[in-house]
């Protein structure tokens, strides 16, 4: 994606977001055409909104805490 400067500069979002997208879009694609059956999606903090990871000794980063969506960036 460009890292953290490229990412938090608030200047390339649409960039950023179209490029998720199409990121998710090709891999669910591709495993329809291959018949994968299972996926494992895994995903960065960023998901979380910012107020559930200020307690570094008490981060509330389950899944169930991500919706309704609210990350803390566009990388999100």
């Amino acid at each position: 994606m460009g890292g953290a400067s490229y990412i938090f500069t608030q200047e390339h979002d649409a960039n950023i977001m179209s490029n998720n997208v199409l990121i998710n879009l090709n891999v669910l694609n591709s495993c329809k055409k291959a018949k994968v059956k299972k996926i494992f999606y895994a995903s960065s903090a960023c998901v979380y909104p910012l107020y559930n990871q200020l307690e570094p000794d008490n981060p509330k980063c389950s899944e169930d805490s991500a919706y309704p969506a609210e990350p803390d960036s566009e990388y999100g």
